[in-house]
């Protein structure tokens, strides 16, 4: 029996790992529930002599048991080989006096644990040599005895092997219902570790492209307002400059409250009571014409009802044009710019058009900014956008689908078709 159990210690003994390897994922109170049994056996026969296994020898198996599991409960890890040949070491010295009933517990406790720990393969492998060294004990030892209290018990039969066999089984069958368990809770919080992980970064996304987006509107309109505010002291007329000053204040004013606003979304109850509405496609109209009014040759067309569309589409829209807006103004300063809006049964459509203008800088691989930005929301809203040169200028093509149910927001009247050059 010896020589066969010293062949399973390095199933379990690698070199290059620690109990904490095998053992970290396990609670502490797993170590205590297990040593009690094992210090039970172990100290009664120790305590209570009379058996053919000197005391001294049941000493040391009671001190290799019991310390290494007491300091892997206390989370003092040993080396992986250490800890296999410690707790295969009282099986060794146990069996060489006639398979004490304690070297047999042991046995079993040991494929339990191996089953527990390691993989399937490792741990069948396991429990196929502890029960080739049972059977062989069984084939030549016919009978054990065990002296408790001076008492001799009942030698072994064949019951009592039988008995043995179905324990290592149960053992195994144990520590892999343990192992699937407990691997299976463990997937389940890294799962979900990983969609909170995700859905973090995806409101950060969110937030960066929101603010990424009236950052730069808002910046754009207040450069146009202030480069107007400069030609008009140069031409001398100053109350033109102050009316463009003003203007770009409270553009900037403006820019401040919405940035303000999407910032709220990260309060710890996510509450927007009392901040403005978002805007929606109704609010385009007014978009351009704030442009129109720092000095942008930019018109709006308008076909079909925009009362339909959803608070999400329009608010996705919006961005779309405002992003487009920016994106002229910057890369085709002067050149005028076509902003085309139909809506349909079925689809909604939108078209940004510039003239003279070169085109933007590539798509950054992170979202929420420039072309990139807009294509996220597009897809976000089932559709899909293409952006690029067009002629002799530059064009943002954009198409959505129209929610059946969509609604007007309440308290704005809906939009009728229009044009405005």
């Amino acid at each position: 029996m010896p020589a066969a159990v010293l062949k399973i210690v390095p199933t379990i003994a690698r070199s290059d790992r620690t109990t904490e390897d095998l053992f970290g994922e396990l609670p502490p109170w797993v170590g205590w529930c297990e040593m009690v049994p094992v210090g039970a056996i172990l100290t009664l026969q120790l305590v209570q002599g009379g058996s053919t296994v000197p005391t001294a020898v049941w000493a040391v198996a009671a001190a290799a048991v019991l310390v290494p599991w007491l300091l892997d409960s206390l989370r003092v890890y040993l080396p992986a080989s250490v800890f296999a040949a410690l707790a295969a070491a009282p099986i060794v010295v146990l069996g060489h006096h006639h398979g004490s009933a304690a070297a047999w517990f042991l046995l079993v406790f040991l494929v339990g644990r191996t089953a527990t720990v390691a993989g399937w393969r490792v741990s069948l492998a396991v429990l196929i040599a502890a029960e080739a060294i049972l059977l062989g004990e069984a084939l030549t030892v016919r009978s054990v005895t065990v002296t408790v209290a001076g008492a001799t018990v009942t030698p072994f039969g064949i019951g009592d092997w039988t008995g043995w066999f179905l324990g290592m089984l149960a053992g195994a069958v144990t520590g892999w219902v343990w192992r699937s368990q407990r691997r299976a809770l463990l997937e389940l919080r890294a799962a979900q570790g990983d969609l909170a992980r995700q859905a973090a970064l995806g409101e950060r996304q969110r937030i960066a492209r929101e603010i990424h987006d009236v950052i730069a509107h808002s910046l754009t309109v207040t450069m146009l307002h202030l480069t107007g505010a400069r030609l008009a002291l140069r031409s001398g007329d100053p109350a033109e400059a102050e009316e463009a000053l003003q203007e770009a204040e409270r553009v900037g004013r403006q820019s401040l409250a919405d940035i303000r606003r999407t910032v709220d979304v990260l309060s710890p109850d996510g509450s927007e009571a009392g901040a403005p509405p978002l805007p929606d496609a109704g609010d385009i109209a007014s978009l351009v014409s704030g442009y129109a009014d720092a000095g942008v040759d930019v018109g709006l067309a308008v076909e079909g009802d925009l009362s339909g569309v959803t608070p999400a589409t329009g608010l996705g829209l919006y961005r779309i044009v405002q992003e487009s807006l920016a994106n002229a103004v910057k890369h085709a300063p002067g050149s005028p710019v076509e902003v085309k809006l139909a809506v349909d049964a079925e689809h909604i459509a939108l078209r940004v058009r510039n003239r003279d203008g070169i085109a933007p800088a590539a798509p950054t691989a992170s979202g929420g900014r420039g072309v990139a930005g807009m294509g996220e929301r597009a897809a976000l809203l089932g559709g899909r956008l293409h952006a690029g040169p067009d002629g002799d200028g530059w064009l943002v093509d954009v198409e959505v689908p129209r929610p059946a149910s969509g609604e007007a927001r309440p308290g704005r009247d809906a939009a009728k078709p229009s044009r405005c050059w």
